[in-house]
């Protein structure tokens, strides 16, 4: 087995122990809000409860996305500058590619 497929095979498997924790939390959760409200509030609850579980969701979404992101917008990491056409430098101080 090639180095690659070792990987995928432990990423699978990882995204799969990760997913399993996320659904276990999310239960664990419902059942300690559930065991606090009566059967008649249930619904209301689940709507106020599964409405802030997704806006906690993409707000965690919207900020991955900026810091995934360079402070001086997209410009690639000087790790990468052999594969940036030229002209094209290093800053020290911003460890980022930038054009002389």
């Amino acid at each position: 087995m090639s180095a690659l497929s070792s990987s995928l095979l432990v990423l699978g498997a990882a995204i799969v122990l990760i997913d399993f924790a996320v659904q276990a939390a999310h239960i664990s959760n419902q059942t300690a809000v559930f065991g606090q409200v009566g059967d008649e509030m249930r619904s209301r609850v689940t709507t106020v409860y599964m409405t802030c579980y997704f806006l906690g969701g993409a707000a965690g979404s919207a900020l991955t996305d900026r810091s995934g992101r360079t402070a001086a917008g997209r410009r690639p990491p000087c790790s990468a500058a052999p594969r940036v056409p030229a002209p094209c430098s290093c800053s020290s101080a911003t460890r980022l590619c930038a054009a002389p």
